[in-house]
């Protein structure tokens, strides 16, 4: 990869000290050094090593480096909810359902005496805030349901910032 970036490189100082510089230098010099970081680009896009093409160009020392803190993506978000109006275990159960229905939920657990009901979902296919509370009120419109928190782990069980509600541990 390097010694192929050093050739071209060589080649196109080459052609451009012999030949001048002129319209087809230019497009040939463009397009030479466009080709030659398109591989590492789409790679790191593929990894999620680089966000933008800045990052990636300061990777190459053509920009300056940007200094840019990649936060841990979270393995696993827990929600919880506080809702009002759920009398019985039979109520708990039907609401169970209905959220272990929806994409995206993991798991819940429902306490309807306590009126708290905790959902997880995985990162990879996060459940949206507004779909637990349609699916809350959609099972009992008589429920009143808000959010009391919302938290995100890692894959080893550690609280992580949310990156979906931009809080930290443990806010909404």
């Amino acid at each position: 990869g390097h010694y192929f970036r050093l050739l071209t490189g060589g080649f196109l100082s080459y052609m451009l000290a012999t030949q001048g510089v002129n319209r087809r230098t230019l497009s040939t010099a463009l397009i030479s050094c466009l080709l030659m970081v398109s591989q590492d680009l789409l790679g790191a896009q593929n990894r999620g090593d680089v966000s933008s093409v800045p990052q990636l160009f300061s990777n190459y020392r053509l920009l300056p480096r940007l200094q840019q803190q990649r936060l841990p993506q979270p393995a696993a978000q827990k929600t919880v909810l506080q809702v009002q109006g759920m009398k019985c275990e039979a109520c708990a159960a039907r609401l169970r359902g209905n959220l272990a229905a929806l994409g995206g939920v993991d798991g819940c657990k429902v306490d309807f005496q306590k009126g708290r009901l905790e959902v997880w979902s995985d990162s990879s296919e996060p459940v949206e805030t507004q779909v637990l509370l349609e699916a809350v009120t959609a099972t009992d419109d008589s429920y009143k349901v808000e959010i009391v928190e919302r938290e995100c782990y890692d894959a080893g069980g550690q609280s992580l910032p949310c990156p979906r509600c931009g809080g930290a541990p443990g806010q909404q």
